[in-house]
Order: structure tokens, then C-alpha cells, then sequence
């Protein structure tokens, strides 16, 4: 049997990039449980402050072991291809939605485009709708926030009618 003629060596056989998004989504986890349980629990009925991190970093536990099973259930030759459209989309959206924001047009606006820049990349290009939807849903978030729940959000020309 001549050299090199034997069984091939396989390399691994799962997905490094999702071993790693799930090491890390896990190790998340776990800073945002390290947290919670840091915060004084000062409640006479169980559920204090740290209550709500501690749900956050439960589902962030399972979100990190489901990628790491899908990590490990993924053959690497397996990944898709990555169109960079969509990605740069919803990244230009959220540009936007920054500028909006620190330069003091609202939120409002910002998140109107964030929204249809999202729409876009998923593959509507009825923009004018999305837009409509878009900014109907960011008032409705605003007023929510703001009004209901007394929360400030960054306000702009628009968030200033209300």
C-alpha cells in the first residue's frame, strides 16, 4: 500500500464561525447573569430588579447551545454564500437611523428608515408602503414609550407635535 493511500483525513466537522457565535453568545450569557445577580434584591414579592436580566440571560444560554448544536450538525462545505446587498442595507439603515438620532432629527424619522431599509433587504421593494408601515409602527412605538410608559426617546421636529 503505497504512502498517503489510506483513509483521507477529514478536518473538522462543524461550522467554526457558529462554534464561535455560539462560544460567544454564551459568554454573554453568562456576563449578563454575572450582573444580575450583582444587583441588590430588594423586593418583598420575589421578583426584584434582576428579574429581567436573568430572563435575557436564560434565553441567551439558549440561543448560544442552540448554535453550538447547529455548529456542530453543520458540514463547513455547507455555508452559504453571503449577499453583501441586504447586509449593507440594513447596515445603511441603521447609519441613518444614528445620524438621525445624534444629529437630532427624532426617532421617529429614523426608525422609519431603518424599517423600510430592513423591508428592502428581505426582499419588498414596495418602498412607498414600507415607509407608511414603517412610520406608522415608529409612532406607535413612540407614543407607547413616551406617553404610556414615560420614557424619553431622542425627539426631532415631528416628536415635538406630540
Amino acid at each position: 500500500m503505497p504512502a498517503g493511500s489510506g483513509p483521507a483525513k477529514s478536518g473538522p466537522r462543524f461550522a467554526v464561525s457558529e462554534l464561535a457565535i455560539g462560544l460567544a453568545v454564551l459568554a454573554l450569557a453568562g456576563v449578563v447573569a454575572y450582573d444580575a445577580l450583582r444587583l441588590p434584591a430588594a423586593s418583598l414579592y420575589g421578583v426584584g430588579p434582576a428579574a429581567a436580566p436573568m430572563i435575557v440571560a436564560a434565553g441567551l444560554a439558549v440561543l448560544g447551545l442552540a448554535t453550538l448544536v447547529a455548529a456542530w450538525r453543520t458540514d463547513p462545505g455547507d455555508t452559504p454564500s453571503v449577499d453583501a446587498g441586504p447586509v449593507l442595507a440594513i447596515l445603511g439603515g441603521l447609519a441613518v437611523l444614528i445620524a438621525l438620532v445624534a444629529l437630532g432629527g427624532g426617532f421617529v424619522p429614523g426608525f422609519t428608515v431603518l424599517f423600510a431599509a430592513t423591508a428592502w433587504a428581505f426582499g419588498n421593494r414596495k418602498v412607498h408602503w414600507d415607509v407608511a408601515i414603517g412610520a406608522a409602527l415608529s409612532l406607535v412605538i413612540y407614543l407607547g414609550f413616551t406617553k404610556l410608559l414615560a420614557l424619553t426617546l431622542p425627539q426631532g421636529p415631528l416628536e415635538r407635535l406630540f
